[in-house]
């Protein structure tokens, strides 16, 4: 039996890279419903018929998650079309390096809004109904940019405030046996790290352990351990994901 069976899951960031890794991965886990959200459509789509081609288990949606009425909009079609959520992975992130002399509002604002906000949009949406039936997962997207990159003032705010949520939500949802953590990969093999200049990112895989970034297919490998019930005593807490400065 698969460690999902009987569940339903949604993953937001799904089109591509970690989320449609998650998403391959909790299909092989025999999840009964899946819920593939992005803001693009047509490419979350193609993974959802890619995996699922009768269309039975999986649905694809397309919602902007940083703004909280496109999200609330987006879940109740979820609800409707599932009738709840048991386990939430919220994967949708960006970047916009600059550093901050010359960071645009936009720059600011839009990482701040996909990267942090997203997580009480999408919540918000799925924790009463989780608090009612005394289960729930949630699977959070930090990033080891938490601890502060050049150009990075955005994007670090919003992963080291991904933390700070994951840790007060899962102090408010632990006595309704909802666990809430978070993953903080280093650099992933996605196509967020393929606009680093090449010889800038020769010189930090040769700092890593394995001179490479991680699969997406590593990362869901996690995923899926904080998404059932193997993980079910831990809560409020980080994974780091082999980074060089945790390695010396």
């Amino acid at each position: 039996m698969g460690k999902l069976k009987g569940r339903i899951a949604a993953i937001t960031g799904a089109a591509q890279g970690i989320g449609a890794a998650a998403a391959k991965r909790f299909m092989a886990e025999d999840v009964e419903g899946l819920a593939l959200i992005d803001m693009n459509l047509e490419k979350v789509k193609a993974v959802a018929a890619e995996l699922d081609p009768s269309g039975k288990t999986i649905k694809a949606y397309k919602c902007d998650v940083s703004d909280f009425d496109d999200t609330e909009r987006c879940f109740n079609e979820i609800f409707a079309d599932f009738g709840r959520v048991d386990v939430l992975v919220n994967s949708a992130g960006i970047t916009r390096d600059r550093t901050l002399c010359k960071m645009s509002k936009e720059e600011w604002y839009s990482v701040i809004g996909v990267d942090l906000n997203s997580m009480f949009n999408t919540c918000r949406q799925v924790c009463p109904g989780m608090k009612e039936r005394e289960y729930g997962k949630i699977v959070n997207m930090s990033s080891i940019g938490y601890l502060g990159g050049h150009g990075q003032t955005n994007y670090a705010a919003a992963k080291a405030g991904v933390l700070g949520f994951t840790r007060s939500l899962a102090k408010e949802l632990a006595k309704h046996n909802v666990s809430v953590n978070a993953i903080c990969p280093a650099a992933v093999d996605t196509d967020m790290i393929k606009g680093i200049a090449p010889e800038l990112l020769a010189q930090k895989m040769a700092a890593f352990p394995k001179k490479r970034p991680a699969k997406p297919e590593e990362l869901a490998s996690i995923i899926l351990f904080l998404a059932c019930e193997d993980s079910d005593f831990i809560n409020g807490e980080k994974i780091v994901v082999t980074d060089s400065r945790m390695c010396s």
